[in-house]
C-alpha cells in the first residue's frame, strides 16, 4: 500500500533567513518543502513540480508576489496564500482579489501560521475538486451533445428508429475497438466537414 505524502509547499522569499526558518519550522511539522527567492523561479518550479500551496512574500526582487500571483492563477493550478511583513488594507485587498487563500501577517510563528496554511490546503483541495468536477459535467455535456447529433445523423441516414441507432452506434463502435463518444465525434466530424460547416 503507498504512502501518502505529506503536501509540498513552495517558500518564496528573497530573504534566506526568513526561509530556513519556515523551512526548519514546517519541516517539523511534517511539510515537504521547496523554495525560491524569485518570482520567476518559483514560477518555473509550478510548472515542474506538484505544488501543493505556495507561500508568497509581496515584496520580492523583481516580479512582486501580486504579479507572481497573478502568473500563477492564469499558467498553473497550483493555490497560493502570503506570508508577508506588508499588512496594508490595499495590499491585502489586492492580494485577495488574486486569489489568495489566505494572508498571514509576519512576524512568523509556527503555531500560528501552521494553521493558517492548513486552513488554504483545504480551501484549495475543495476547490481543485470543484474544478474538476465542472470539467468532468461540461465533457459529460459535449459528449452527450456530440452523441445526440450523431444518432440523428444515422436515423436519418439508415432510416432507422432512435432505439435502433444507438445499437448501430454500438455495435460500430464495438467492432472498431473504440468508445462509442469518439465514434460520435468522427461522425459528426466527418459530416460537418462534407457539408462545409463548421465543426460543433
Amino acid at each position: 500500500m503507498s504512502k501518502i505524502q505529506a503536501p509540498l509547499l513552495l517558500l518564496v522569499d528573497d530573504d534566506a533567513d526568513i526561509r530556513a526558518f519556515m523551512r526548519a519550522g514546517l519541516e517539523a511539522c511534517g511539510f515537504r518543502i521547496k523554495e525560491a527567492d524569485t518570482g520567476e523561479q518559483a514560477l518555473e518550479i509550478c510548472k515542474s513540480a506538484k505544488v501543493d500551496l505556495a507561500l508568497l512574500d509581496i515584496n520580492l526582487l523583481g516580479m512582486s508576489g501580486i504579479d507572481v500571483a497573478k502568473r500563477l492563477r492564469a499558467e498553473t493550478k497550483v493555490p497560493f496564500m502570503f506570508v508577508s511583513g506588508v499588512g496594508d488594507s490595499e495590499t491585502v485587498r489586492l492580494a485577495i482579489a488574486q486569489g489568495a487563500l489566505g494572508y498571514y501577517l509576519k512576524p512568523l510563528d509556527m503555531q500560528r501560521l501552521v494553521p493558517t496554511i492548513e486552513t488554504a490546503l483545504v480551501r484549495g483541495a475543495d476547490i481543485q475538486r470543484l474544478a474538476e468536477a465542472e470539467t468532468h459535467l461540461e465533457q459529460a455535456w459535449q459528449n452527450g451533445h456530440v452523441f445526440s447529433v450523431a444518432v440523428g445523423f444515422v436515423m436519418e441516414r439508415f432510416r432507422l428508429r432512435q432505439d435502433e441507432a444507438v445499437m448501430f452506434l454500438q455495435q460500430r463502435a464495438l467492432a472498431e475497438r473504440i468508445h462509442v463518444d469518439q465514434l460520435a465525434r468522427d461522425i459528426v466530424a466527418a459530416v460537418t466537414t462534407l457539408s462545409g460547416h463548421k465543426q460543433l
